[in-house]
């Protein structure tokens, strides 16, 4: 910095005092800076691995810092995401009947509904789990169709025929 000033100004006091007081500001901003960066990345993050705890829905409990990286690191590192429609076929599959998935149901989380009345829900959490995107909460819920057809008439002017459907 102080290559860009006229040598005159290198002997004046005060204005050496403000540029020290500016320098001081500068090397403040530029240590946050490489702090942030710091932070972006789970490997080397210390007051953000609550934030990046948060976004993979991970608890750390009574951990130090070292053993919540490796378990962040390694749900990061698991098996690859899959969509919505891959994840109705994995957990159908599981419990052996036709599941259906709405997505953004809250922050992060989508809701499983599985056609029939009760499922074995730890099955069905194990399907999902081992293939859902890190960061996704989920819940599940279940529904039963029970059609029925009401048949309305009147005359040969209109017919109009209404399905019911019971939902938990």
């Amino acid at each position: 910095m102080l290559d860009s000033i006229s040598p005159i100004y290198g002997r004046a006091r005060n204005f050496l005092a403000i540029l020290d007081a500016l320098g001081g500001e500068t090397q403040q901003i530029n240590d946050w800076a490489e702090q942030l960066s710091l932070q972006a990345m789970p490997q080397t993050a210390d007051w953000a691995l609550n934030l990046w705890e948060d976004e993979y829905a991970l608890r750390p409990g009574d951990m130090g810092a070292d053993a919540r990286r490796a378990q962040l690191l390694s749900r990061v590192r698991a098996v690859g995401s899959a969509n919505p429609h891959t994840i109705c076929i994995r957990a159908g599959a599981a419990v052996g009947c036709r599941v259906r998935a709405v997505e953004n149901t809250g922050k992060n989380r989508f809701t499983l509904y599985a056609k029939r009345y009760s499922v074995d829900e730890d099955a069905l959490r194990a399907a999902v789990d081992a293939i859902k995107p890190a960061h996704l909460n989920y819940q599940v819920k279940c529904e039963q169709d029970a059609p029925t057809r009401v048949s309305a008439a009147c005359g040969l002017r209109w017919a109009r025929t209404y399905a019911l459907n019971q939902s938990n």
